[in-house]
């Protein structure tokens, strides 16, 4: 017994001994030490636990050199930069790389009768060649700077001119020659567009931006937020010289979102302009209705983005915006075709013409590629939703208006030939599915349509430029049931074959290769390749066109000094002044008088309009007052909170079943109406079934709440600007005032119901993102009034429910107490309204399809569908829907199911349904032939349930004119007439509350009562 337990014990403390010893071996096989090699410098070892990615040090600082990222090698090559999103799975050693802080280098060289600039750097090795007899160029005449016989940058290291190198070739020898040289990963690397580069705190590139460069041969960045010249001029200098260093030495061509937008709130003067001119945003641009001031506006812009380093503007952004409620409205040139087809032309040419003395003299190094966008046209989402979320993701026609949308880019930037700089050079699509536009029926976001891409934009319309997707359509935003259960290199893959040319928002080539891996397995490699090729040539001419091959560099100090300057200020300011609009101005109340006495709201503190002192006497109460001036942006609708798919907009809310905290943000769940005026908006007058829809009705996915189900409508819904607290401002202010006059000041976003502010406001300005000081200018008389709408404003939220998406200016307008109508194209200045060359140019009728192009209706062609939408079936009630077509057509149901006792034939829907749809809804596909006519395929949905079509009594009336009683005074009002206005306000709101129980005539009751009682 003894014996055995001494072995028992043995082998435990054996045992022991051995489960430490793992441990220990475990413990250290799961670190790893990443050492750090610098130049001499100190920088302490890390240990990183296995898998995990590593927290880098600072950038060292080294004297006379800038800091060039880490690298896994020590020398500095491509596809051996550190990836910093890399999960450490052994011991590592970094290798800091430097750039010489005066390392740019910019020579003149002679051909014949062309001289142009070359620039390089020292820190990327490459020789100057002659052209002539191949020698390298000795280094006293690189010093010289001027050179009377040609040499080339020998940027992909061989020793011998290429084609591609040799700037007296024209753009298309060149990059057919260079595309050919091309590998798969180069080419991949080419057809990325970086995601948003954010951080300037310095001009030293990040180290993702450095691992991007080297690792998957990106080259184009796109430069985002607020970045000075004196930072922008160097950190471009930097990453250029890291990409003349690798491969090919394709430079890059960095980009930008709109940067000029002037704003709010702000006081201006020349020296608090920030980093760049200040000019009013596109909408304000299009309410001059001045396509020379636009194309002014480019030349300037162009140059300042060249000083910063930009290529390549994403924009402009030529979206027709015929749905009012839509959130990028103001990033648009208003609803118009006609009005935004003439800023397109003035913009692209603009930007992309380099001008002497006012003279185009072509492509230069003041060119920048425009991106127009959104292909086919992004302002017809259904309820005004937008494409950024699965909630919006379509666009809807029920005026069968679709080829207006394509009108700015038609006539507007694609002008002349491909290759002239009348011609944008880069399309990007929207992320919308274009419900039923395509006639085979397919369900596609536009980036992924062959129909939309393909057969329009390149064969119809003859564009041979890039075609660029917006950020993420690969991913988390390509739209389309057969789409979305793709991965990413699927994805791709279709993307390619669609005719794409780039990916927006990728920083990674990884999903391209797997793509070509895709078409290897299909046995497609050799098409894909020339897909791929066709990508490579139509993006590398957007280089060359620009002279980046050439000289990819700026001088630091002409960039900070050219970047805000004084001219480029002044003429920004102007183009403020020239958008601002006057709506109202009654008894002449404006200009004013230099000594008046204004009383201005505060908000936390400040006053919520800044630099009125300069001008006017203002005062801190409405007593000592002359009268007020109130500022507020247009009725804003909720957004989600900020998770990323709902940024540019609301319209749904997974309610309770969110991945976010539904106690601090109580929306209701399900579809919502957006709105365009600040009190309670009840949508009565919205549609029972919505026009498009996912047939999966999916409502959760994995515990949370899904919006891809058919019936989107949020008829009977209500909802509350988000910013009524400026429109309670106004009311607070508008009673505190009395009979004194109040001027509203509005920065508009959107279309907006004056009925609300028609009776506070003696005079009304609009401004698109102006400065105050524009603002003071107007009411001082300094400068008059000549803006116009590019919007039509509605009489109510009906005239907005009743339009129709896709049409522009066809909403009833509200009419004013002075008797003017809020039409496109209405302003007035100091004699009245206005009625000048631009009223009769733009005020006709609005286009229907582009001018400049033979055949452009689309639909010609095909079967025209007119209905869009069924009626609201209730089960054991008689039905009975007709499908509506332009021509005598056969039609066919292809595919749903219809609820027993529904029958269609002859295409009518007709019968008494014994049973429900599904509570979303059944997609019906149906089948449309005519003699004469090409086929077209379409889908409608059918909803039937147990109570069919809710309507109740329509309250907006009554909520609108509830917030405007309590704006009244008692000081304008008699004991007697002040107890009968509270009697009828104290009515109307007990009405309100219980309108969806009562009849229309009550409401309208409580309306006439309050109404007669309000002076």
């Amino acid at each position: 017994m003894r014996t055995n337990s001494k072995f028992i014990l043995i082998f435990l403390i054996l045992a022991v001994l051995v489960f430490v010893w793992m441990n220990n071996s475990l413990a250290q096989d799961s670190e790893y030490k990443i050492t750090f090699y610098t130049s001499g410098l100190e920088i302490d070892s890390k240990t990183v636990q296995r898998n995990q990615t590593i927290e880098l040090p600072d950038p060292p600082e080294r004297e006379g050199y800038i800091f060039a990222g880490w690298y896994t090698s020590e020398s500095e090559a491509q596809y051996n930069a550190f990836d910093p999103t890399q999960e450490i799975n052994s011991d590592l050693n970094l290798y800091a790389q430097w750039i010489a802080e005066d390392h740019v280098n910019i020579i003149e060289s002679t051909s014949a009768d062309k001289t142009v600039e070359l620039g390089y750097s020292d820190s990327s090795g490459i020789e100057i060649r002659s052209m002539d007899d191949n020698s390298i160029v000795e280094v006293e005449e690189l010093e010289d700077g001027v050179l009377d016989y040609p040499v080339y940058k020998d940027l992909n290291k061989n020793g011998k001119l290429d084609p591609y190198e040799d700037w007296r070739l024209d753009v298309d020898e060149r990059t057919a020659d260079l595309a050919s040289q091309m590998s798969y990963q180069e080419i991949a690397g080419l057809m990325l567009y970086s995601s948003h580069q954010t951080s300037w705190e310095n001009s030293a590139p990040s180290q993702a931006q450095v691992a991007f460069l080297a690792n998957d041969d990106l080259r184009h960045v796109l430069m985002a937020g607020e970045v000075p010249a004196e930072i922008a001029a160097p950190w471009n200098n930097n990453i250029q010289a890291i990409s003349e260093k690798l491969g090919l030495g394709i430079p890059a061509n960095n980009s930008s979102d709109p940067r000029h937008s002037a704003a709010v709130g702000v006081e201006y003067y020349s020296d608090n302009t920030g980093t760049i001119s200040l000019w009013p945003n596109s909408l304000g641009l299009a309410a001059t209705f001045d396509p020379e001031l636009v194309k002014e506006f480019a030349q300037i812009a162009s140059k300042e983005y060249r000083a910063l380093g930009i290529s390549t503007a994403l924009s402009p952004q030529i979206d027709i915006a015929t749905e009012p409620r839509w959130n990028r409205t103001n990033g648009t040139f208003g609803e118009d075709p006609k009005l935004a087809a003439d800023m397109t032309e003035a913009y692209v040419s603009g930007f992309q013409g380099t001008f002497a003395d006012g003279e185009l003299t072509g492509w230069g190094y003041d060119s920048v590629n425009a991106m127009m966008k959104h292909w086919p046209g992004g302002g017809a989402g259904e309820g005004g939703r937008d494409a950024h979320s699965d909630f919006g993701k379509y666009s809807v026609f029920p005026g069968n208006n679709f080829d207006a949308h394509t009108i700015p880019f038609v006539d507007g930037g694609l002008v002349g030939e491909n290759g002239d700089t009348t011609m944008a050079t880069a399309v990007m699509p929207y992320y919308t599915i274009s419900y039923n536009v395509d006639p085979s029926g397919k369900d596609l976001s536009n980036a992924y349509s062959e129909y939309i891409i393909s057969d329009l934009l390149r064969d119809k319309y003859n564009f041979d430029g890039v075609i660029c997707t917006d950020w993420g359509v690969d991913g988390g935003r390509g739209w389309g049931p057969a789409i979305e259960p793709l991965d990413t290199a699927a994805r791709s893959k279709l993307l390619i074959e669609a005719g794409v040319n780039q990916f927006g928002g990728r920083n990674t080539s990884r999903y391209i290769l797997e793509a070509v891996e895709l078409a290897e397995e299909e046995g497609t490699e050799e098409e894909f390749r020339d897909h791929m090729e066709f990508a490579a040539v139509r993006l590398l001419k957007n280089i060359f066109r620009t002279g980046l091959f050439e000289n990819p560099y700026l001088d630091e100090k002409e960039s900070s000094d050219l970047v805000g300057n004084e001219e480029f200020v002044e003429k920004g300011y102007e183009a403020q002044l020239k958008s601002i609009i006057m709506l109202k101005n009654k008894n002449d109340l404006l200009p004013l008088a230099e000594d008046t006495a204004i009383y201005i709201p505060q908000h936390e503190g400040e006053y919520i309009f800044k630099g009125a002192e300069n001008d006017f006497t203002v005062v801190d109460s409405s007593e000592e007052a002359d009268l007020a001036v109130v500022t507020m942006n247009s009725p804003q609708s909720p957004i989600e909170p900020p998770i990323g798919w709902a940024m540019f907009g609301g319209g749904w809310s997974p309610g309770e079943k969110a991945p976010y905290d539904f106690e601090e943000y109580p929306y209701q769940s399900g579809y919502y109406p957006l709105t365009l005026q600040y009190s309670e908006y009840t949508a009565v007058e919205a549609r029972d079934v919505s026009i498009a829809g996912d047939y999966r009705n999916i409502t959760e996915i994995e515990g949370t709440a899904s919006s891809k189900y058919l019936n989107r409508s949020y008829k009977n819904r209500k909802m509350t600007a988000t910013n009524f607290g400026q429109y309670q401002q106004l009311l607070d202010t508008k009673k505190a005032m009395g009979d004194k006059p109040v001027i509203t000041v509005i920065n508009l976003d959107n279309p907006m119901v004056f009925k609300e502010i028609d009776p506070l406001a003696d005079a009304i300005l609009l401004r698109f993102a102006a400065s105050d000081n524009a603002i003071l200018d107007i009411l001082s008389g300094r400068e008059e009034p000549s803006g116009l709408l590019p919007l039509q404003m509605p009489e109510d939220m009906a005239a907005v429910e009743n339009q129709a998406e896709d049409v522009p200016r066809d909403m009833e307008v509200y009419q004013d107490s002075e008797g003017n109508y809020y039409d496109f194209a209405f302003g007035l200045n100091w004699d009245g309204v206005i009625d000048d060359h631009r009223v009769e140019k733009y005020r006709v009728d609005a286009l229907e399809k582009p001018q400049s192009v033979e055949n452009s209706n689309t639909t010609a062609d095909y079967v025209t569908v007119e209905t869009k939408t069924l009626p609201l079936g209730q089960v054991g009630r008689k039905y009975s829907a007709k499908i509506k077509t332009k021509e005598p057509a056969d039609l066919e149901l292809i595919s749903g199911n219809l609820p027993a006792g529904l029958t269609f034939e002859k295409g009518v829907f007709a019968g008494t349904p014994v049973e429900k749809t599904d509570k979303y809804g059944e997609q019906l596909k149906l089948r449309a032939a005519a003699a004469g006519k090409l086929d077209r395929v379409f889908k409608i949905t059918l909803v039937v349930n147990e109570t069919g079509p809710v309507n109740l009594a329509d309250p907006n009336q009554l909520s609108i004119l509830i917030n405007l009683a309590q704006a009244e005074n008692e000081k304008n009002y008699t004991e007697q007439e002040w107890n009968e206005l509270n009697e009828a306000l104290r009515n109307a709101k007990a009405v309100y509350q219980n309108a969806a129980e009562l009849e229309q005539i009550d409401l309208d009751r409580a309306v006439e009562r309050l109404e007669n009682t309000i002076k």
